[in-house]
């Protein structure tokens, strides 16, 4: 014990000796405890705001994106990614399990402390002989040189079902379409007498985050489970060019195009999509009330009690935006009026309505899931 204490001194004078000589030591210390690598969890496109709210359609083509980040040194490699499925085989019990047979490979630069973003594309993969529960990504980097291997490990999808589609909103006020995520055209219809399966739906609605790249594909191949496109209010900035043709060409092989009034038209009126409006804006108008009227007495539904109530609120507030422009030759009106235009394009269709239909004229009134559902998704 005495010898102990005489040597004390010396052993803490020594250790102070040695952070004197290095003043980096206890960054140095620090930066050892911290791994090479960091992953974000990965995200399929179409992404939502809120992660558990995506999804993965199989036997389509889907883009994807693995955040990475290098916590020490730069470093280049390859990253390596997949995707897997689980699922209940209902009749025996068992778990079929199917892996992608094709993984995408792509070469990547990863500068120190810098979290970058890497897309890929895969095609989803089925479970043969079950029902489907999940869907994984899984990516896995390894350096040039193979030195440096890291696993990001799998990430859990939904899996949307074979009559679900994705219906995409471009939007900086979703708490404008809530109503959308409970109507009822959203799921089949089924009497009170037969079993609900809660898993079946027609629509998955989607939110794409706005304060950084929109999580969208850049290829039509990879937007065949969208079945519908709605552009609100987004900046025609925010899309890519590639984003933009990928949307073009989607409209063009079946996909559904919903431009949502004066917002969402002067915006697609500065993209590369200009070309399939039924109306090409020229400005904005007051809403001609009357017209505005027509719509919502022709779209009622029969027992309905609160048409005119919904009239009069859309009297009472004069000065309502509508939008004014020059009509394409082969666009057609709703019944109704003219303050919904509706256009083919290829083997898709564009609707526009002049006018927007999240307001408080529209969204209270009864009949309004009724008329997103004949008049805008026909």
């Amino acid at each position: 014990y005495l010898i102990a204490l005489l040597f004390l001194p010396w052993v803490v004078g020594c250790e102070g000796c040695r952070r004197d000589a290095d003043p980096n030591a206890e960054e140095k210390e620090r930066e050892a405890l911290v791994e090479d690598f960091t992953a974000l969890p990965a995200q399929a496109f179409p992404g939502d705001m809120n992660v558990a709210a995506g999804g993965i359609k199989p036997g389509h083509w889907l883009t994807a994106s693995q955040g990475l980040k290098s916590n020490k040194i730069d470093s280049r490699g390859e990253l390596e990614s997949r995707a897997s499925a689980t699922g209940q085989n209902n009749s025996t019990g068992t778990v079929e399990t199917s892996v992608g047979e094709i993984p995408s490979l792509r070469p990547i630069v990863l500068p120190k402390g810098q979290t970058r973003r890497f897309d890929y594309r895969l095609l989803a993969p089925r479970v043969s002989g079950g029902d489907q529960r999940r869907t994984f990504l899984s990516s896995r980097y390894v350096s040039t040189g193979r030195s440096v291997f890291y696993d990001t490990g799998k990430q859990p999808f939904n899996v949307l079902s074979g009559e679900e589609y994705f219906f995409v909103i471009l939007t900086t006020r979703p708490e404008r379409f809530a109503k959308f995520q409970v109507s009822d055209w959203v799921r089949p219809f089924a009497d009170e007498y037969s079993f609900k399966n809660t898993r079946n739906a027609n629509y998955r609605i989607i939110f794409p985050p706005t304060d950084d790249v929109l999580p969208l594909s850049e290829t039509m191949l990879d937007w065949t489970s969208t079945a519908v496109l709605l552009w609100d209010d987004l900046s025609p900035d925010a899309l890519t060019p590639l984003q933009q043709r990928a949307i073009s060409d989607w409209v063009r092989f079946g996909g559904q195009l919903v431009v949502n009034g004066a917002a969402a038209s002067d915006a697609i009126s500065r993209t590369s999509i200009v070309d399939v409006l039924p109306l090409r804006p020229t400005g904005n108008i007051e809403l001609d009330p009357d017209a505005a009227a027509e719509l919502l007495r022709q779209w009622s539904v029969a027992s309905d009690p609160t048409t005119d109530k919904q009239i009069a609120v859309m009297r009472a507030q004069p000065g309502r935006v509508a939008v004014d422009g020059v009509a394409a030759e082969d666009s057609q009106p709703l019944p109704g009026g003219s303050l919904v235009l509706t256009r083919r394009v290829g083997s898709g269709r564009v609707v526009q309505p002049r006018f927007d239909i999240t307001g408080d004229w529209m969204m209270n009134w009864q009949s309004y899931d009724s008329f997103v559902n004949s008049a805008i998704l026909a």
